[in-house]
């Protein structure tokens, strides 16, 4: 893979398993700084060791295990990656999980709203404390993982279809801002059953992502594509 993003720094979330997981090998292979973050400092720390062991001597890669459904975390996250590596131009909105299945009415209350924080609120705290970065530069993306949820009805899922639904004010974080050059990426990531399906559908998607992220700059405040 050419390294199309040389001298960028993204942040993703979710990092340390699964798609975030492919992800940040698919930046990393591009060229691109990268702040990982999951809850798993472990599992972090292994993806971080190999992906430096394969890094140029110019990139940078930090591993940082917190809760991003926390304001302070998003805002440590994001002054971390702008202090060590000068700078934020893309956010990747990975984490999630699919929460209780069920009807809503018999599913436990807690692990339903705590869907939220992670799917939902964890994102829109991320874009938060980027997009001062992103105004001092007048310049960064923002790649929101959406889900069937956002675009269709998902049955005894109510949680995720709901958060993944309501994730879609992430794109009005571009809108009400004076950020002129933003764009902001819907990408489902898909349901594979099958190990082998799953690992070639993670393939075809860390390229589509990398595609994304280099996409030219925009004049419009905002674009959403949701996919």
């Amino acid at each position: 893979m050419v390294a199309t993003l040389s001298g960028k720094t993204a942040i993703i979330t979710g990092a340390s398993q699964g798609l975030g997981e492919e992800i940040a090998r698919a930046y990393a292979t591009a060229g691109a700084n990268l702040l990982l973050a999951a809850r798993d400092s472990i599992a972090l720390k292994k993806l971080a060791d190999e992906l430096e062991a394969n890094a140029s001597h110019q990139q940078i890669i930090i591993a940082r295990a917190c809760d991003v459904t926390e304001d302070a975390s998003a805002r440590m996250l994001a002054a971390t990656a702008e202090r060590d590596t000068g700078g934020i131009h893309i956010l990747v909105n990975n984490a999630g999980i699919w929460g209780p299945k069920g009807y809503v009415e018999e599913v436990d209350w807690s692990e339903w709203v705590y869907t939220l924080r992670i799917n939902l609120l964890a994102s829109v705290a991320m874009c938060r404390a980027v997009l001062p970065t992103f105004k001092r530069q007048q310049y960064g993306k923002i790649i929101q993982l959406s889900g069937g949820g956002a675009t269709k009805p998902m049955p005894r899922t109510s949680a995720y279809a709901a958060s993944k639904a309501a994730g879609a004010v992430c794109r009005n974080a571009g809108r009400g801002s004076s950020l002129t050059s933003h764009r902001c990426k819907f990408v489902s990531a898909g349901r594979d059953e099958h190990e082998n399906a799953r690992r070639d559908a993670c393939c075809r998607r860390r390229k589509k992502l990398v595609k994304l992220s280099t996409l030219p700059r925009s004049n419009r405040r905002c674009e959403v594509v949701i996919r």
